[in-house]
């Protein structure tokens, strides 16, 4: 039973010490967070959209096929 108790502390002291190495190695390793992209999706890119003109144009170019989608 001693052998199991010294085999599972010494394995939780590796995990212990292993996981404090790996986080203080990404802290200096220049590694990045990655981008926050939740942003985008409840954001609007006014750079993305099209102008009422544009829009009307479009109108303009789908009605001439009929009462259905054109092209």
């Amino acid at each position: 039973m001693q052998n199991v108790t010294k085999s599972a502390t010494a394995i939780a002291l590796c995990l212990l010490l292993g996981s404090a190495l790996i986080a203080d190695t990404t802290d200096q390793s220049g590694i990045q967070k990655p981008v926050d992209y939740r942003q985008y999706l409840t954001t609007i890119n006014p750079d993305f959209m099209i102008t009422p003109d544009e829009a009307h144009q479009w109108h303009v170019y789908k009605d001439q096929g009929g009462p259905t989608y054109s092209d």
